[in-house]
């Protein structure tokens, strides 16, 4: 069985490196890699031939433009308003239902991961699928719009339940695009102070703690593997003058 990558509505692709040149989040490696495995799945063929017979859908499929002439015809040559409108729509959407049941009863049989069930009624129709964007996605997120001002956040969504492996693996096979990003993204202020040396701070000043016992909590709440004791007294000490020297920095006009 061949199944065909249709970016965009109009581009039909097949490796993963013209579906990135099209798409950069249209597919992450894993799910296209899945979608390949099954081209080679004789089960869930046979499968998909058995559901095309209940369906009276030919038995080698419709390609993805027959489905999309349909699906466009129906919902933008009608008036929904109009009775016959209204009928054309309704048909198509309890014949689509259909579709997707019959795909359901393969995606549960064979156990599939849940990332291909959207796409499985479009490979039942006519060995096609569209995009189901990454498990993660990287975006600049512009807070002006197209005010011309540069943007405020660089936001990474996981859509999906990933291992720490797999955010790992897509920063780094995406650090090019991502940096690129974030170079775009405003610099830090003079007196910005990561969470940790906050943290050393209040422990400091509010709690009173010794920078020893400070350097203790410092490794318990942040998790921290430190074998060659690089977190101690002294460097916590340093830490909270970086930090008090920044508080007082923020304080001052320019």
């Amino acid at each position: 069985m061949k199944i065909t990558f249709v970016i965009g509505g109009a581009w039909e692709v097949d490796t993963f490196e013209d579906i990135k040149k099209l798409d950069e989040w249209a597919y992450d490696s894993s799910t296209y890699y899945l979608i390949k495995a099954l081209e080679k799945n004789d089960k869930f063929e046979q499968l998909i031939k058995t559901a095309r017979i209940t369906l009276g859908i030919p038995e080698k499929g419709h390609d993805w433009n027959w489905y999309e002439n349909i699906y466009f015809d129906t919902y933008t040559n009608t008036n929904p308003k109009s009775a016959i409108g209204k009928k054309e729509i309704k048909d198509f959407e309890v014949w689509f239902e259909k579709v997707k049941i019959e795909a359901d009863k393969i995606y549960k049989q064979l156990r599939l991961p849940v990332v291909l069930r959207s796409v499985l009624p479009y490979i039942l129709v006519g060995n096609f699928v569209y995009p189901t964007n990454s498990a993660i996605l990287a975006l600049a997120e512009y807070g002006f719009g197209v005010s011309g001002r540069p943007p405020l956040s660089m936001n990474i969504i996981i859509q999906n339940n990933i291992s720490k492996n797999e955010l790992i693996k897509f920063i780094e096979d995406n650090w090019t695009k991502i940096y690129k990003e974030i170079q775009n993204l405003p610099d830090r202020p003079e007196a910005y102070i990561s969470p940790r040396d906050m943290m050393i701070v209040e422990l400091r000043d509010y709690e009173g703690l010794s920078f020893n016992n400070i350097a203790k909590r410092i490794i318990e709440t942040f998790n921290i593997d430190d074998p060659d004791d690089k977190i101690n007294q002294d460097s916590v000490k340093s830490a909270y003058h970086r930090a008090k020297a920044k508080i007082a920095l923020s304080g001052k006009q320019k």
